[in-house]
């Protein structure tokens, strides 16, 4: 009885997984939010303060 549990709890966990359109998916929002962070993490970096850098690119 415990094992149909763990199965049902995992098989609803990874639905959205199992449910997404994967030939449907596009990479350009992630384009999009990838530039903020990099340019955060170069220009912090750049100016000599990474740990400002790792706190500025987290922040959005």
């Amino acid at each position: 009885m415990a094992t149909a549990t763990a199965r049902s709890i995992a098989r609803d966990y990874l639905s959205d997984s199992y449910l997404f359109e994967w030939d449907k998916r596009s990479f350009r929002a992630d384009l999009i939010f990838v530039l903020p962070v990099a340019l955060c993490l170069v220009i912090g970096f750049a100016a000599g303060h990474p740990g400002a850098a790792l706190i500025s690119a987290a922040a959005p």
